[in-house]
Formats: structure tokens, C-alpha cells, sequence
């Protein structure tokens, strides 16, 4: 069975031992998203506050018509409807400003973590040693690579020397070759 901080360190550091650097751009990029998010939700705070507004103002001006006859229920129903939009408007407005509040503070929050560790020195020596590590790991590769090609070719020499050398012993001697090999080596001085 696999101990727990095995597994966490196995698939922490993945494949191509990027787990720290991915770490990091997740915190990056979290930041960013959290400031996004913080914008959207501004911005949705602010269009609900104005219709929350116009709607008050429908209902205020709903209330002042003095409607006489068949239409005074009508008018009735649409103040009472327009006031509790302008009533569900107004507490999505708080929903959202309270949202809005905590998602600052959670900005705030990352932005100091972030902060801290870009000045941390141990993440600056661990992002020293992952490169050291990732360069070293690339000129390994890179010896394997040159190793293998080279290998090859040594098989393909052997290869060839082989059967040049089974083709060579193979076909018959020239017995004037021969002699004139003879020659030739007793012409040569020994020194």
C-alpha cells in the first residue's frame, strides 16, 4: 500500500517535475480570476442599485395617480408589484454588497500571500533549484538522445563491416593477388 505523502509527492511533482511552477501560476492566475470576479460583482452591485432606484421612482409616481373608476384595482396591483421589486431589488443590492465585501477582503488576502511569496526567499531557492534542476534534466536528455544516435550508428558499422567481412571470406583467393602480397611485403623494409 502506497503511504499517503508518497502519492501526495508522486502526483504533486508530476511527469516533467513542473508540480511547483504549476502551483504557482494557480496562485497567479487565481488572483486574477478573484479581481475579475471582484469587478463583475461591482458592477452587477451598481446596475441593481440603479434599477433598484428606478423602480422606487415608478413606485412613488404610482402612487401619486389618483386613478378613479375600473382602474383603480389595475393601478393597485401594478404599485404593489412595482414596490416589491423595487423591495427585492433593493436586498439583492445588500446580497451583493456584502458579497462584494467579502470577495474584497479574499483579494486582499491573496494579494498579501502573493505578495509574500514573490519576496519569500525559500520560494526564490526553490524556483532556483526546480530551473538548475529542469536545465540539468534537459542536458541529460539531450546525452541520452546524442547517446542513442550514436549507438545506432555504431550498430550500422558493425553491421556492414560484418558483412563485408562474411562477403570477403567468401569468395575465392586470387592466387596471383596473393603473390604479389608476398612481394610486395618482402619489398618493404623492416624497421
Amino acid at each position: 500500500m502506497v503511504a499517503p505523502s508518497d502519492a501526495f509527492q508522486h502526483y504533486f511533482w508530476g511527469e516533467k517535475n513542473e508540480g511547483y511552477e504549476v502551483l504557482l501560476s494557480n496562485m497567479k492566475q487565481g488572483l486574477t480570476a478573484t479581481k475579475e470576479l471582484q469587478e463583475v460583482l461591482r458592477e452587477r452591485t451598481n446596475y441593481e442599485e440603479a434599477f433598484s432606484k428606478s423602480l422606487k421612482r415608478l413606485t412613488d409616481r404610482a402612487s401619486t395617480i389618483n386613478a378613479v373608476g375600473s382602474f383603480l384595482p389595475v393601478w393597485d396591483v401594478i404599485r404593489k408589484y412595482v414596490e416589491m421589486m423595487s423591495t427585492t431589488h433593493s436586498t439583492f443590492t445588500e446580497k451583493f454588497r456584502e458579497l462584494l465585501s467579502e470577495v474584497n477582503s479574499y483579494v486582499d488576502t491573496c494579494s498579501k500571500a502573493s505578495k509574500a511569496n514573490r519576496e519569500n526567499p525559500d520560494v526564490l531557492k526553490s524556483s532556483h533549484s526546480l530551473s538548475t534542476m529542469r536545465h540539468a534534466l534537459e542536458q541529460v536528455n539531450k546525452s541520452k538522445r546524442t547517446y542513442q544516435v550514436k549507438h545506432k550508428e555504431m550498430k550500422e558499422s558493425e553491421e556492414q563491416m560484418t558483412k563485408f567481412a562474411a562477403a570477403a571470406s567468401t569468395q575465392p583467393s586470387d592466387p596471383k593477388k596473393e603473390k604479389s602480397t608476398d612481394c610486395d611485403s618482402a619489398l618493404i623494409p623492416l624497421l
